[in-house]
């Protein structure tokens, strides 16, 4: 009797345990820096953190239906960066085969802007932009997060501001992909904003 008791009360609990997990993803840490240039760790599954799908945006047409590109679609940069969506990512890439967060900044601000930034989303924050709030943040700053759980001022992942709380970066799950910064995950790894220098 007891027997069945304990069985029947472990197999509810995995029940349960299964469908929270349904509405998890495996988070995995964003490190940007190509190992064999800077010596950075390679990207590691850390925990498991809750994610809203309706945040994620995998094409621009999702993002221009979403009410929340305002003009921004007809600007240079808005062209130029959502023609990376779909783009792998891939550790240390720096090209569409596949790219990590700091290279697709860097391609976009070449392209779109002619200006060249540095390597890497630590240095990025440190050399090219000067930090702002999330408030101030207009089309084209930086995001900057730190998504290992360390607290520290130093970011390991980047991407681009475009309008309404929108940003665009090279996820290691989903490759390039627009997201919102409303979304818990990033809300709770948000580090600063950066506006880059002239």
């Amino acid at each position: 009797m007891k027997r069945n008791l304990f069985v029947s009360a472990l197999a509810v609990m995995l029940a349960l345990l299964a469908t929270s997990c349904r509405s998890y993803q495996t988070m995995v840490v964003e490190f940007d820096e190509a190992p064999e240039e800077y010596g950075g760790d390679r990207p590691r599954k850390l925990k498991y953190v809750p994610v809203n799908p309706e945040h994620e945006m995998n094409t621009a047409e999702e993002y221009e239906g979403s009410e929340k590109s305002d003009d921004i679609k007809s600007t240079k940069l808005y062209k130029v960066a959502t023609s990376w969506i779909g783009t792998p990512y891939l550790y240390g890439g720096t090209t569409r085969k596949g790219i990590d967060c700091s290279a697709f900044v860097r391609a976009v601000y070449q392209e779109a802007f002619n200006k060249e930034l540095v390597r890497t989303s630590a240095n990025q924050f440190s050399v090219n932009c000067r930090k702002i709030s999330k408030s101030e943040l207009s089309a084209g700053d930086l995001v900057f997060f730190r998504t290992d759980g360390q607290k520290t001022s130093t970011p390991n992942h980047v991407g681009i501001y475009l309008s309404n709380n929108q940003f665009i970066h090279a996820s290691s799950s989903k490759g390039v992909t627009i997201a919102d910064l409303t979304q818990a995950y990033y809300v709770k790894c948000w580090l600063a904003g950066g506006r880059v220098k002239d």
